[in-house]
């Protein structure tokens, strides 16, 4: 399997992801205004496991099956999906995620171990992430300033 993206927060590094954890939007076949709409969601679900060591994400290539696998760690469990499409499974991991955050089972379990917050992670501010993964995107600059001010 080759790792394509990580997204946990690791307390040794005081980061969430390294630059080589970061998907090359290019490699996605998407616009610039899907990338636009991606990154969002992106952030959206980077908002809980910012600084919390219970929650992971993970989008994996399997060379030999040639399909897709995203990951979803949350205090103990894993959920996986798979696609032939990296958009089409980290899509439904974002979905996944979004729901669960929306579940009594979470708010009860992040009560329990909040994590430490936004305040330990580099790219903790929105703002932040958003010109981190512009960085490493693979994307032209342009396309970049692009994203970067439809979020402003």
């Amino acid at each position: 399997m080759r790792k394509l993206f990580r997204m946990k927060y690791e307390p040794c590094s005081g980061r969430c992801y390294a630059w080589e954890d970061v998907i090359n939007m290019e490699e996605l076949g998407i616009d610039v205004k899907s990338a636009s709409v991606l990154l969002d969601r992106i952030i959206k679900i980077h908002e809980p496991v910012c600084g919390n060591e219970n929650l992971a994400y993970a989008l994996d290539y399997d060379e030999n099956l040639k399909i897709f696998v995203a990951s979803f760690i949350h205090y103990g469990s894993l959920d996986l999906f798979a696609d032939q499409k990296a958009l089409g499974a980290l899509s439904k991991l974002i979905d996944a995620a979004l729901l669960y955050y929306n579940t009594e089972e979470y708010k009860t379990l992040t009560k329990e171990k909040p994590g430490k917050g936004h305040d330990v992670c580099e790219h903790g501010e929105d703002y932040d992430l958003r010109r981190f993964a512009m960085k490493f995107s693979g994307l032209s600059k342009e396309d970049q300033d692009k994203i970067i001010q439809e979020s402003v």
